[in-house]
């Protein structure tokens, strides 16, 4: 796959340091979600590459029910990635298990779902939901908007 072809298909690039315990060495993958917000070709989910290994593809995270991403962001110190699609959704996926930890609808009179951002610890992420609100995505459920 040609790079002009890779950053014209995906929206959002997403860069972590994985270890799976100790003794295991340091990888840097690169998460590049598809397709994006304009449509695109290709499977619907995520591209994990070995940036440690000249970019060579890794494995294929599945997931059909994404719409046209709008934006993602990942978290090292959770092993987690919140992923915002269809213009009104925000889910997370354990990055471990290639799971869907949970997934949230907003509605589009509310701001909808557009871009996401997550806190270095994971804890909270901020999503233009209701004018930009923060959202507590630290639990294993549904998130809550944090108190303010």
């Amino acid at each position: 796959m040609s790079w002009k072809l890779l950053f014209a298909a995906v929206l959002a690039v997403i860069c972590l340091t994985q270890t799976t315990n100790a003794e295991d060495e340091l990888k840097h993958l690169l998460y590049v979600t598809s397709r994006d917000g304009a449509g695109g070709k290709g499977g619907k989910g995520i591209y994990v590459y070995d940036m440690d290994n000249d970019h060579k593809l890794v494995r294929f995270i599945e997931m059909p029910q994404l719409g046209g991403t709008r934006g993602s962001c990942a978290c090292a110190a959770t092993d987690r990635m919140c992923i915002s699609h269809s213009n009104d959704r925000l889910l997370c996926l354990d990055l471990k298990t290639d799971k869907v930890v949970w997934e949230q609808q907003y509605s589009k009179e509310d701001g909808g779902a557009d871009r996401i951002g997550v806190t270095p610890d994971g804890k909270n992420s901020t999503c233009p939901v209701d004018g930009g609100a923060v959202i507590d995505t630290s639990g294993s459920s549904t998130p809550t908007r944090a108190k303010h």
